[in-house]
C-alpha cells in the first residue's frame, strides 16, 4: 500500500512513461526500508530494565500491579510525579536515614520517609521538601519492631515500589523488650529486615526490576543462634549489634537465593562511621559526615551495580568479601528460624 503523501506527486507524474513512475516507486520504497533499518539500528534495547531507548524517548514497559505501563519521556527531560523512582526508607529520621532521603530526594526521586516518632518526623519531612524542592516526599509512621505494624504499612500501600532501604536499627544499652515481648535489637535490627522484605515482596515483584539495600556494618560477629534474644548470655549491647549486623548480612544472601530469577537483587552495605544516637549509645564517637554514610546506601539504590549484583557486602561503594555470606547453610538456618516469627 502506498503511502499516502505520495499519491498526489504520482497523480501528477500521470503523463510520465510508466518507467519514470517505476523508478520513483523504487526510490520510495528504499527510502522505507532505509529508515526501519535506522531506527532499528538506533534502538538501545536494556532487557535487564525491561526499557528501550530510540530517538530520544525512553519507553518503560515494567509490570505494575498486573498492568502494563508504558512511559515516554524526553531524554534528559523532568520526569513527572508518577515517573519518578519511589523509594522507601526505614529509619529515616536518624542521622543516616535522613541523609540517605535527603540524597534521594536531590535526585528526584519519590522518597518514602518511614519513622516511629510522628512529630519528628512530619518536621524532618517538611524540612526535607523546603530544602530539596522535592513534593515527593512521604511519611509513613511504622514500629519496625511490630510485626502488625509492618503488615499494616504494607497493606495501605498504593502504586510501585523500586528500592526499599532497611536501614532502622536500635542499640539500647539495658536489655529491652519490643511490644511483642521480643529482644528489643532482635525484633527491630534482624526481624524488622525480613518482615519488611516479605511484607512488600510481592509489590517489589511487581515494580521490577527492585532493589532492596540492606544496610548493615563492618562491625559485626557473635551471632548465636541458639540464643538470638540473649536469653542465656548476659545481655551486652555491643555485641547484639555486632550480632545483628552479622545476621543482615546473612540474610542478605538468603533472601537473594530466595528472590533469584524474580527481578529483586538485595545486597547489604556497611555505611560509615557517622554520629549518631545509635553510635553513642555503643560508645563510639564516628567521625565520617552523615551524607559520607549514606553514599554506599544511596550508591546501591540508584546505580546499576544495585541491580547487576545480588547476595552481596559493600563498603566504601566497593564490593567487599564476606565471610559470614560462604556459610550458605548457615545462612538458611537464620532465614528458617527468622520466618518462625512471621
Amino acid at each position: 500500500m502506498l503511502h499516502d503523501s505520495i499519491i498526489p506527486y504520482l497523480d501528477g507524474k500521470r503523463h510520465q512513461d510508466l518507467a519514470t513512475d517505476s523508478m520513483i516507486l523504487l526510490l520510495f520504497a528504499s527510502w522505507k526500508m532505509l529508515f526501519c533499518v535506522g531506527f532499528l539500528e538506533s534502538v538501545l534495547v536494556w532487557q535487564k530494565m525491561n526499557v528501550f531507548v530510540a530517538y530520544g524517548m525512553v519507553y518503560d514497559f515494567s509490570s505494575i500491579n498486573g498492568k502494563q505501563r508504558l512511559r515516554d519521556c524526553k531524554r534528559g527531560g523532568t520526569m513527572s510525579k508518577q515517573q519518578k523512582p519511589v523509594v522507601l526508607v526505614t529509619g529515616a529520621v536518624g542521622a543516616i536515614g535522613y541523609a540517605i532521603s535527603r540524597q534521594l530526594a536531590e535526585r528526584g526521586y519519590c522518597v518514602h520517609m518511614a519513622a516511629r516518632n510522628q512529630r519528628v518526623a512530619e518536621k524532618m519531612v517538611e524540612d526535607l521538601v523546603a530544602v530539596t524542592g522535592n513534593q515527593s516526599i512521604q511519611l509513613e509512621l511504622v514500629d519496625l519492631s511490630v510485626g502488625s505494624s509492618i503488615e499494616e504499612l504494607a497493606d495501605r500501600w498504593r502504586g510501585p515500589l523500586h528500592c526499599l532501604i532497611n536501614n532502622a536499627a536500635t542499640t539500647p544499652r539495658s536489655r529491652t523488650r519490643s511490644p511483642e515481648g521480643l529482644e528489643l535489637q532482635f525484633a527491630t535490627n534482624i526481624l524488622g529486615y525480613v518482615r519488611m522484605m516479605l511484607a512488600f515482596e510481592e509489590v517489589l515483584k511487581q515494580s521490577s526490576p527492585a532493589r532492596v539495600v540492606n544496610v548493615a556494618s563492618y562491625w559485626a560477629g557473635d551471632l548465636d543462634l541458639d540464643d538470638l534474644q540473649f536469653t542465656k548470655r548476659a545481655y551486652d549491647n555491643d555485641r547484639a549489634y555486632r550480632q545483628s549486623k552479622q545476621a543482615d548480612r546473612m540474610l542478605s544472601v538468603a533472601f537473594a537465593e530466595r528472590w533469584r530469577g524474580q527481578g529483586i537483587s538485595v545486597n547489604a552495605c556497611h555505611p560509615g562511621d557517622v554520629p549518631s544516637k545509635l553510635a553513642r549509645n555503643l560508645g563510639f564517637g564516628g567521625h565520617q559526615t552523615p551524607d559520607s554514610g549514606a553514599a554506599t546506601p544511596v550508591w546501591l539504590a540508584t546505580e546499576p551495580v544495585g541491580l547487576n549484583r545480588t547476595g552481596m557486602y559493600f563498603e566504601d561503594q566497593k564490593e567487599k568479601r564476606c565471610q559470614f555470606s560462604r556459610d550458605k547453610e548457615a545462612c538458611m538456618a537464620l532465614y528458617e528460624h527468622c520466618l518462625t516469627f512471621v
